[in-house]
């Protein structure tokens, strides 16, 4: 299991400091909009964004790794479903970039030869199989653990993803007892999409913030506790104390320390657009990679309208890009 370049991003970000100009060293791609399954939360299949082709996308990761990144994340839709993902893959290994992935585990059986170039796997898993199946279609929940399966005999580095709604909240014991038998992380979101990649759907899933605040404590007690939980304790205090204030999912607060977004990470959608995250997607006045290059784009980038969110990773990047002792601790102790 490759552990991603802790110290290399630590340099990353002293740079970017000294100089005060963006320098992503973290960068998600859209790799396609296209997908296996139709969940509940989700209504990126239906945008039906054109899609980069290979020569634009092998062109991307060679400037993004000029360009001081060092850690690629892969999202989509579903990004196994490009017949080219094994040579996208194989360039990233090539250029030295730690490359994660997230998949809904259908066709991680069919592209074994692909993963071998893959330094981490995020399936997605909603937990067992009446809620899991419930959100994203019968048979899901069996090809996550297939796909789980293959990712242990591949020796690869996997964590299962789990987005918390009002059908799945009484199955997280289950699923962090399933990390324990199986030697894996178990991370958690809430639901945070924009409307341009959910339609609205994720609000009528939301639970109860009674609920939520019951999840949430529970979860940051098994990770006090030594539980695989791969959410830093920090993080998982900050989504609780976001859910007793009841915020929106972005927040301006001018006492809060700046986003880092747009700046140490960057969201680049399907057709090219570059975000300051994925919570932005489909804003107006973005910039396109397709059209001028990396470089470009990035000078060309609007700063986010928040400096706060309840979005997962990006609460986990600014509290890890600001250099924060117990998150660096619990990211060491987790890899």
């Amino acid at each position: 299991m490759s552990r991603p370049p802790l110290v290399r991003m630590g340099l990353g970000v002293l740079r970017q400091r000294l100089s005060g100009a963006p320098r992503p060293i973290n960068v998600m791609i859209s790799l396609t909009d296209r997908c296996s399954r139709r969940c509940d939360y989700c209504a990126i299949p239906d945008r039906r964004s054109p899609e980069p082709n290979t020569v634009q996308l092998l062109e991307l990761l060679t400037e993004l790794r000029r360009g001081g990144v060092h850690r690629v994340g892969f999202w989509g839709g579903e990004p196994l479903i490009r017949k080219d993902i094994g040579e996208l893959l194989a360039h990233t290994r090539d250029l030295g970039l730690w490359t994660s992935m997230v998949s809904n585990g259908d066709l991680v059986p069919l592209r074994r030869d692909a993963l071998t170039k893959l330094d981490h796997l995020l399936l997605s898993l909603d937990g067992r199989a009446e809620a899991h199946d419930r959100q994203r279609g019968p048979g899901s929940h069996a090809k996550v653990l297939d796909a789980l399966a293959v990712a242990r005999e591949l020796g690869l580095g996997a964590w299962t993803l789990t987005v918390l709604t009002r059908h799945n909240l009484q199955d997280l014991p289950w699923l962090v007892e399933l990390a324990e038998g199986s030697g894996h992380k178990a991370a958690f979101q809430v639901l945070h999409h924009p409307e341009a990649l959910d339609d609205g759907r994720g609000q009528t899933l939301a639970p109860s913030r009674a609920s939520l605040l019951r999840a949430l404590r529970f979860l940051l007690d098994a990770r006090r506790r030594g539980r695989p939980v791969a959410n830093s304790r920090r993080q998982l205090q900050h989504l609780l104390r976001w859910t007793e204030l009841g915020r929106p999912p972005t927040w301006m607060d001018p006492a809060s320390p700046p986003c880092a977004a747009g700046t140490l990470f960057i969201n680049i959608d399907t057709n090219g657009q570059m975000a300051p995250c994925s919570l932005l997607v489909g804003a107006s006045g973005l910039p396109n990679v397709l059209d001028g290059g990396y470089q470009a784009a990035l000078q060309g980038l609007p700063p986010p309208p928040c400096n706060q969110c309840v979005a997962t990773a990006f609460t986990e990047y600014n509290l890890l890009f600001r250099l924060d002792p117990g998150v660096i601790a619990d990211w060491v102790r987790d890899w």
